[in-house]
């Protein structure tokens, strides 16, 4: 019916009638906002081809950003971390509190970049919220638009907070501009810090990619940012259209 790739959701449109002998009862999804550290979760799948397999574990932490690997510069934001056993076959098996409600969709498991092997216990799943936010466009629209500002972004380190004289290590600095986004068209450039936006503070990228995400594309936002000169000022930014990808 649709798909997004950014936030690797789709929607596939079966025949129960054709598929299934039984009645098929849809899981009930509760709201992932009320999801807390250290909360017994249980992850079903069909790992190595194991139908129904079921394993447990607790939630590491959440609004977990997943850096999109084509692109660089997409930010999937909002997962939930948990060290249940996931392996190849999770993936798209449902997360689960112990009420049996859906807090997530297994997606996918942190892979040592030097030898691809999987690291034990750092496995994320796609917020029942999100997946409850971009799912009614898929039926309805076969896409979701996501908000975008056109940068790559990471979060101050103490090591660069010394470098350029802040006094503690928090926001944001940019890392590239994308030509003729939004970014650079409110004037942002290459090694500003942004501290707020809308008013609130910004301690790491989670925050601004979780409150991006509470928007749609032409949203304007106000962001706090420290400009290459050294000064801060009001940045008014005017939220674009991520661009597809495959």
């Amino acid at each position: 019916v649709g798909s997004d790739p950014v936030s690797d959701l789709a929607v596939v449109q079966v025949d129960p009638s054709a598929m299934f002998r039984e009645k098929i009862s849809p899981l009930s999804i509760a709201n992932s906002s009320t999801v807390e550290l250290g909360q017994p979760v249980i992850a079903i799948g069909n790992p190595a081809g194991l139908i129904n397999t079921v394993t447990t574990g607790i939630v590491s932490q959440t609004d977990r950003i997943g850096l999109d690997r084509s692109s660089e510069r997409y930010w999937v934001g909002d997962l939930i971390q948990t060290d249940a056993d996931v392996n190849p076959g999770n993936s798209g098996g449902p997360l689960l509190n112990l009420d049996g409600e859906v807090i997530g969709i297994n997606d996918f498991i942190r892979v040592n970049p030097e030898t691809g092997a999987a690291l034990p216990g750092l496995n994320f799943a796609i917020s029942s919220n999100t997946v409850q936010k971009v799912v009614p466009h898929l039926i309805s629209e076969g896409s979701y638009s996501h908000p975008w500002i056109g940068a790559r972004l990471s979060d101050v380190t103490p090591s660069f907070a010394d470098m350029v004289g802040l006094e503690e290590a928090r926001g944001i600095v940019v890392l590239e501009v994308v030509p003729d986004s939004p970014a650079e068209k409110a004037g942002i450039v290459q090694n500003s810090i942004i501290f707020g936006v809308d008013g609130n503070l910004i301690m790491q990228m989670a925050d601004l990619i979780k409150h991006i995400q509470t928007k749609v594309p032409n949203d304007n936002m106000i962001l706090d940012v420290m400009g290459t000169d050294g000064i801060r000022r009001d940045v008014n930014l005017t939220l674009g259209n991520a661009p597809q990808i495959s």
